[in-house]
């Protein structure tokens, strides 16, 4: 037997509260490296999580989830919430916030460039 638990929710902009369409929305469990489900938000920023309870046991009594967010295109996590229990899940509908210091650091990330190796850093070159 499985049970599937679906998640929905909708991304925006903190600041703004402008909706981020087009994103990548990942679950974890606790604070687990490999997601259990993701989702890609459409264009009012609505996205649905699809989680096979059963197996990734989400309902164990004292599980957790986070959810982490990818740029369009993109494989890394810019944004994960703060862990979020089943018995405390919000009953207005799940909103997540994203505020600009996530999606638009102030300190660039360094940059890795074919031929170099994996600590060159610092400003491309050209």
């Amino acid at each position: 037997m499985s049970i599937h638990l679906a998640i929905e929710g909708r991304t925006v902009d903190a600041g703004t509260q402008g909706v981020l369409a087009g994103f990548v929305v990942r679950a974890f469990l606790g604070q687990g490296n490999r997601p259990i489900a993701s989702s890609i938000t459409n264009d009012l920023g609505a996205f649905t999580l699809s989680i096979d309870a059963a197996r990734h046991a989400v309902l164990e009594p004292g599980a957790v989830l986070t959810l982490g967010l990818c740029a369009p295109g993109s494989d890394t996590l810019f944004f994960r919430s703060a862990p979020l229990r089943l018995k405390r899940w919000p009953r207005e509908g799940l909103t997540i916030a994203v505020p600009d210091a996530a999606r638009f650091p102030s300190h660039p990330r360094p940059v890795r460039r074919a031929n170099s190796s994996s600590s060159a850093a610092g400003k491309p070159v050209g």
